[in-house]
């Protein structure tokens, strides 16, 4: 492998099979994003992923409050 290969510097890769609607869905979605935002699509990623987590994490919390 090349030396200034990115696998070699620790990137990881994750990537998602999806069909051409999903796939136009997607793009379409990022890039209304990215142009009301000027965020890169990594960081709105990202922030989609941190904020379904700590939405499901408090779901998961009320359910436990109200169970007590």
């Amino acid at each position: 492998m090349n030396p200034k290969d990115p696998r070699l510097n620790g990137w990881k890769y994750k990537s998602f099979n999806l069909n051409d609607i999903q796939h136009s869905k997607v793009i379409s979605d990022l890039g209304f994003i990215k142009k009301h935002t000027q965020l890169k699509e990594k960081t709105i990623f990202m922030n989609l992923l941190t904020k379904e987590v700590e939405r499901i994490e408090n779901e998961q919390g009320d359910h436990n409050i109200i169970a007590v």
